[in-house]
């Protein structure tokens, strides 16, 4: 999570936490996680999103107990119209967000200039750059949410020799030079007359003989060493989520620099 902006705001209101995030199954739930935790100390939760990732969580019995308010882009006639396209996709969505969180946006730009409190911060994803301009619209401080996992810290490390050895090539911008974002796969796979992206791409697909190479390695004596790493590795984890962990003071500590007062 990281800080990109912090004005002064009103601290004689509830801690509010605006939430948005790429509708993708791994940072939606990322995200929401830490939204639950933090409603569960007090502060209170609006999420926005699709109305796909918004339907499970109407019926959820935590949820509900918990002050949590959830907004559908789909509420809104336009944003409506830009998800119901056929075309709509992943690359679809974070390309239109700023358009489709407008409606959001004016909604609580009017609550602001009639005196209503609203949200103290805005947690956005890393990929959904709109956010910190509608924090600094709203006044609000806007934190960065960065959805990863071990796999994510395995792909960093990875990329250097594979770029060295021509596995992957890559060029260092995703989107076009007038900015507009690319909006399907196939954009991605070479190069376009203007000499944009290609996003990495292996010259071939690991097989199934890499596979059970690799599965039986672990497996071997050979792979005890690493097997051993992997458990520590979970306990260690497993030591960050519990009660004094890491994690959880890094959760609290957020709690306590979002503008406002915690009502449990």
């Amino acid at each position: 999570m990281g800080v990109d902006t912090s004005p002064e705001c009103r601290k004689d209101v509830k801690k509010h936490a605006l939430l948005v995030a790429v509708s993708l199954h791994s940072h939606v739930a990322g995200i929401l996680k830490h939204g639950i935790e933090m409603a569960q100390r007090g502060v209170k939760i609006t999420y926005v999103g699709t109305e796909k990732d918004l339907s499970k969580l109407r019926t959820d019995e935590e949820v509900k107990g918990l002050d949590f308010n959830l907004i559908s882009f789909e509420d809104y006639p336009s944003s409506q119209q830009i998800i119901s396209s056929p075309s709509f996709n992943l690359f679809s969505f974070i390309s239109s967000a700023r358009e489709l969180f407008q409606p959001v946006l004016d909604m609580l730009l009017a609550e602001k200039q009639a005196g209503r409190p609203g949200p103290t911060c805005i947690i956005g994803d890393r990929l959904l750059p709109f956010a910190l301009d509608a924090a600094k619209l709203l006044e609000i401080p806007h934190y960065q949410f960065y959805s990863c996992g071990a796999n994510f810290a395995r792909i960093l490390q990875a990329y250097p020799p594979l770029f060295g050895d021509g596995t992957l090539t890559m060029r260092p911008a995703l989107c076009q030079p007038k900015g507009k974002i690319v909006k399907s796969l196939t954009e991605f796979e070479g190069e376009n007359s203007e000499g944009v992206i290609v996003i990495p791409r292996r010259r071939k697909l690991v097989g199934h003989a890499e596979l059970e190479k690799a599965i039986r390695f672990i497996m071997s004596e050979e792979g005890s060493a690493l097997r051993s790493r992997v458990q520590e590795l979970k306990r260690i984890s497993a030591a960050a989520a519990a009660d004094g962990g890491a994690k959880k003071k890094a959760l609290d500590d957020l709690v306590e620099f979002i503008p406002g007062v915690a009502e449990l």
